[in-house]
């Protein structure tokens, strides 16, 4: 469970961002305030997410030693974004 803690992490705060978000544009609906101002809370949560982005997106798609494209599995769930070969000669 110790594996994918940033990347589960990042999750949980886009989630977070997303549903701010969608409650700004329920209020903004019951209220009836013009949909133009929906530009407000969007540019916040874009800078939000442009200061935060290392939180935010952790994954990589490329072995952070070799280079070498990584599996999904490792993508999604595996903090260290190493490809099999170089997990392997970190352990030893």
């Amino acid at each position: 469970m110790k594996r994918g803690v940033k990347k589960r992490f990042a999750t949980l705060y886009t989630a977070i961002l997303l549903l701010f978000f969608w409650g700004v544009a329920y209020l903004f609906q019951i209220y009836r305030v013009p949909d133009i101002y929906l530009l407000v809370p969007a540019f916040a949560a874009t800078g939000v997410f442009w200061c935060l982005r290392r939180k935010f997106f952790p994954f990589r798609l490329r072995c952070a030693s070799c280079g070498a494209r990584l599996p999904l599995r490792t993508v999604l769930f595996d903090d260290a974004n190493l490809c099999d070969a170089c997990s392997e000669r970190e352990r030893a």
